[in-house]
């Protein structure tokens, strides 16, 4: 919950674009560039989740998708 807030204020429905053209999407700020799908051939979406979908009120998608990066060898420094 701490990530949440210091992210995103825990605002489902923000974005934050990178210099190298990925952006986070959502209460988790997951990124495109690894995590989910954009309309982008770069995207390896690892959550198999639109970016889109990580915008809205409902969090089973986006908590799905922060528990298998946590689970990933980044574990939170992922973000």
């Amino acid at each position: 919950m701490c990530m949440a807030f210091y992210e995103t204020g825990f605002d489902t429905k923000a974005i934050d674009r990178h210099k190298g053209g990925s952006k986070d999407y959502g209460i988790f700020h997951i990124n495109s560039g690894l995590w989910c799908k954009e309309n982008s051939a770069l995207s390896k979406a690892i959550c198999d989740v639109a970016c889109s979908d990580l915008l809205n009120p409902d969090l089973e998608d986006d908590i799905t998708c922060a528990k298998k990066i946590v689970k990933g060898s980044a574990g939170m420094a992922a973000w």
